[in-house]
C-alpha cells in the first residue's frame, strides 16, 4: 500500500507543487516555505475544497520578530542536534579554493545535505 502524506513541507515550488496536490491525503496540509525552482502556479482555493486540503507558506525572515527569538530559534536546532532528534547532513566538504565548484554543484542541484566550504579540507 502506498504512503500518503498528511503533511508535506515544500521548498522547491514550481516543479514540485503539481505533484504535491495530487499526494497529498485527504485533510492534508501542505507548507510552502520556499521556490527553489520558482513560485508555485497560483490555483483556486475552490480546488483544495474536494479532499479538503490546507495550504500556507511563510518565509524564516518574516517569522523571526526580533534578535531574542531568532536566539531561542537557533538554540533550539543547537539542542535538537545535541539531542540526537535532529540530524544535520552533510553533503560534501570542499577546500574553500573550490568556492566555485561548490556553486556549480548547487545551481546544478547536484548536492543532497549542506555543501561546508573549509580552509582545512
Amino acid at each position: 500500500m502506498a504512503m500518503v502524506p498528511d503533511l508535506i513541507i515544500d521548498g522547491v515550488g514550481k516543479t514540485t507543487f503539481p505533484g504535491n496536490l495530487e499526494a497529498a491525503t485527504r485533510r492534508g496540509q501542505i507548507v510552502i516555505y520556499g521556490a527553489a525552482s520558482g513560485p508555485a502556479d497560483p490555483i483556486s482555493p475552490n480546488a483544495l475544497m474536494p479532499r479538503s486540503l490546507t495550504i500556507s507558506g511563510g518565509s524564516l525572515q518574516k517569522l523571526m520578530l526580533d534578535r531574542k527569538e531568532m536566539l531561542y530559534r537557533a538554540n533550539a536546532v543547537i539542542k535538537g542536534i545535541q539531542e540526537g532528534w535532529l540530524k544535520l547532513r552533510i553533503g560534501k566538504v570542499l577546500p574553500l579554493a573550490q568556492a566555485a565548484a561548490a556553486h556549480r554543484l548547487l545551481e546544478g542541484r547536484q548536492t543532497t545535505g549542506k555543501v561546508i566550504l573549509s580552509t582545512s579540507a
